[in-house]
């Protein structure tokens, strides 16, 4: 996962997160993304189950 982020995912990007999957939201994704300190991303992602 830190090589994904770090390779496919530059700050300022819009990023798609579990849409239609609720139940498999990618929280492993998702911390990595904060752990990198990744900013300015602009998130789509269900109501319901957002990470951020």
């Amino acid at each position: 996962m830190r090589e994904a982020v770090e390779r496919f995912l530059a700050d300022g990007m819009t990023v798609a997160l579990s849409c239609s999957l609720e139940p498999m939201v990618p929280f492993a994704a998702g911390h990595e993304i904060i752990r990198q300190g990744r900013r300015e991303l602009d998130l789509v992602a269900p109501i319901s189950d957002s990470l951020f």
